[in-house]
């Protein structure tokens, strides 16, 4: 399995957090990673993973704290994969 970082999350303001990084995303490295062998088996699996960029203390407290806050920001991560489903 491989684990990119593409993605960057900044917390904008209470609860409010913005996703950047998609520009990164290479769909053709992606399908590459992706291609089958001889058996049709998939030979690579790729997990991106999600870098906290600029938090502070309040901004871990909150998202520790506030269940709120951690659906906004689940919220985010799931529309952002679900935009690359797994073929």
């Amino acid at each position: 399995m491989i684990s990119p970082v593409w993605y960057n999350i900044r917390r904008t303001g209470v609860e409010k957090y913005s996703l950047t990084g998609e520009h990164d995303v290479d769909r053709s490295w992606m399908e590459e990673v992706r291609s089958t062998d001889s058996a049709g088996e998939v030979v690579g699996r790729i997990l991106p993973r999600f870098a906290v960029e600029g938090w502070d203390k309040d901004a871990y407290e909150e998202i520790i704290t506030s269940q709120s806050a951690k659906e906004e920001l689940t919220r985010i991560i799931l529309e952002q994969i679900t935009y690359f489903p797994v073929t």
